[in-house]
C-alpha cells in the first residue's frame, strides 16, 4: 500500500473555514457551537485509525442536540467538495485530505 502523510491541517480550523460562508444566522449559529465536538470526533477518529479501526465510529442522526445529518452533510457537500469552489481555500482543503493516508484507509472499508 503506498503511504502519504498524514495532512497537517487542524480539523478545527477545517470545520470553521468550510463554515465561514454559512449566510443563515441561526444554521451558522448551531454550527458554530458544535465546533468542541466536531474536534472530539475528529480525535476519536484519528485515535481509531492509528488502531487499524473505523468500528468506533459513532454514525448520528442529530449533532450536538441541535443539528440533523442532513445539515452536516450539507456543510461537505456545500462547503468542502463542490466542484465549483475550485482554487478556493476549500478545495485546497478537500483534495489534501481526500490524498491523505486516512483517506485512503476509511475508504477503503466502504
Amino acid at each position: 500500500m503506498r503511504k502519504i502523510a498524514k495532512p497537517t491541517l487542524i480539523s478545527k480550523d477545517v470545520y470553521l473555514t468550510c463554515i465561514s460562508r454559512v449566510k443563515d444566522a441561526d444554521l451558522k449559529a448551531r454550527l458554530t457551537a458544535a465546533q468542541d465536538l466536531i474536534t472530539e470526533a475528529s480525535t476519536q477518529f484519528e485515535h481509531n485509525v492509528t488502531k487499524g479501526s473505523m468500528n468506533g465510529i459513532i454514525r448520528e442522526d442529530i449533532v450536538n442536540g441541535n443539528l440533523t445529518k442532513k445539515e452536516m452533510e450539507l456543510v461537505y457537500t456545500y462547503r468542502m467538495a463542490q466542484k465549483r469552489l475550485q482554487g478556493d481555500q476549500f478545495m485546497t482543503v478537500y483534495y489534501c485530505l481526500l490524498n491523505s493516508e486516512y483517506a485512503l484507509f476509511a475508504h477503503k472499508d466502504r
